[in-house]
């Protein structure tokens, strides 16, 4: 699936990149620094006095077999943080994909102002008969589900993430596992979640495939005459609108080709809009 790679799109692309290699960072730094403290193994001092040209070191009165028990537990610690990350960032994706139907005149099945773009995009891509990728979305509503439990549950296993388990299809659990490289965990109301970097790993994944899914039915539903109006000003907004009307012309088609290619916008498209700017 080719995507077009309009302004907001490719920040939201730069965000996830950003946040999948300081999480990663983060997770083979824990580790680092937990091997580096088996060389302190024994010691009764603090760590401030072991390494005390660390920043911020001097905030942490514990001592190095202490401080690499918490840096063993920290993978849990880090995906249960990353998760909720993660997801908000996907939701910020699909705000966007809301708010470029409705200012183009569409009108998209939003009842209430607190429901997540996620579930109205859904709701209207399923209205016009849009084909989506059921198992990701099954295990999509499953990963935000999880991610209530975290951050209103404080990572306790709840009742609807039970249901969402377990209603999860044949293909979305093989989909879980092939992802992750363990099958998916028996949940029961009440356990603590037990999260790794394969939970990381897989909500990364969902939404990496979900946010490109989205991007293509994009190209059909948002209108050719916006997807033209938003591409130069786009242009305009990145490199400027200088020279004569065939510098202009040159410039933004080649433009359009570069970040706009699936929608194949013609000569005669984009010398429209740049004349109504004149």
């Amino acid at each position: 699936m080719s995507e077009v790679k309009f302004a907001k799109y490719r920040q939201y692309l730069e965000q996830r990149q950003l946040v999948n290699s300081s999480v990663m960072a983060l997770l083979v730094g824990s580790q680092l620094a937990s091997h580096t403290l088996q060389l302190t193994h024994g010691s009764d001092r603090p760590l401030r006095e072991i390494f005390p040209s660390v920043p911020h070191i001097d905030r942490f009165n514990l001592k190095s077999e202490h401080a690499r028990n918490l840096l063993v537990e920290a993978e849990s610690h880090l995906s249960t943080m990353a998760i909720p990350y993660i997801l908000t960032i996907h939701e910020s994706l699909f705000e966007t994909f809301e708010e470029m139907l409705t200012s183009s005149g569409i009108t998209v099945p939003r009842t209430h102002r607190t429901t997540s773009p996620v579930w109205v995009m859904r709701k209207y891509w399923d209205q016009i008969g849009t084909p989506l990728d059921q198992p990701s979305w099954q295990l999509l509503g499953f990963l935000i589900e999880m991610r209530h439990d975290i951050t209103h549950r404080a990572g306790i296993v709840g009742e609807k993430l039970v249901e969402k388990a377990n209603a999860l299809g044949v293909e979305a659990e093989s989909i879980y596992a092939r992802m992750t490289k363990k099958s998916l965990p028996s949940y029961s109301i009440g356990q603590k979640h037990s999260l790794n970097h394969a939970d990381i790993v897989a909500c990364l994944a969902v939404v990496k495939f979900l946010a490109t899914e989205g991007n293509v039915h994009m190209q059909s539903c948002y209108p050719r005459n916006s997807w033209v109006r938003s591409m130069v000003d786009d242009m305009e907004a990145t490199q400027g609108l200088r020279g004569n009307p065939a510098q202009r012309l040159r410039k933004s088609s080649s433009f359009a080709r570069r970040f706009y290619g699936p929608l194949d916008l013609t000569t005669q498209e984009i010398e429209a809009e740049l004349k109504s700017r004149q």
